[in-house]
């Protein structure tokens, strides 16, 4: 894409990502208002005579601010990914140190964590990711009625999954999580 320079004015140049268009620039005036520039693929046959500069051939239109903001969105979306871990066989603690494996690697700006429990009796369990750190599968059975929100079947939980995250990480070890049974509700 070329560069187009205004000499000493306060106009910035922006560059909108555009997935088959031709090449596309925002431009920004000192009052904030935005211009979109759809530039040729070829440049102005004779340079311009202000400052001896070749401008490309450009059209010009004023551009919605939600479009910005909604691009804007986009480009910084959070993806929302949840940990699911427990399950009713005897690993589930091999389950929970799996789900703290992939908390410590998938942590950062643009990704939000929701964490979930599945009990001996496959009643889930929404819970905080402290809450993986610091418990035993015989805590869980123990504190999850205090500490945990839990949903009325595996049904609402497949739903609120559906609604809540982008992405699951069943970290199920054992019966329920290898032989497909959670994939069921899923």
């Amino acid at each position: 894409m070329a560069a187009i320079a205004f000499g000493c004015s306060s106009f910035a140049l922006l560059r909108a990502k555009q997935n088959d268009a031709a090449p596309e620039s925002l431009l920004c005036a000192q009052n904030f208002s935005l211009l979109r520039l759809k530039q040729s693929l070829r440049s102005c046959s004779s340079p311009a005579r202000w400052r001896s500069i070749g401008v490309p051939r450009a059209s010009v239109e004023v551009v919605d601010d939600r479009l910005i903001e909604r691009e804007e969105k986009e480009r910084v979306r959070v993806l929302r990914v949840g940990v699911i871990c427990g399950g009713p066989s005897a690993e589930r603690g091999i389950s929970l140190n799996s789900a703290r494996s992939v908390l410590d690697h998938i942590q950062g700006g643009d990704i939000h964590v929701n964490c979930y429990y599945i009990d001996p009796d496959l009643n889930a369990f929404a819970i905080s990711p402290a809450q993986v750190y610091s418990n035993t599968p015989a805590d869980f059975d123990f504190k999850l009625a205090s500490l945990a929100q839990g949903f009325e079947s595996l049904s609402n939980f497949a739903e609120h999954l559906a609604a809540s995250v982008d992405i699951v990480f069943p970290v199920i070890h054992g019966k329920f999580g290898e032989d497909g049974g959670i994939q069921v509700y899923y």
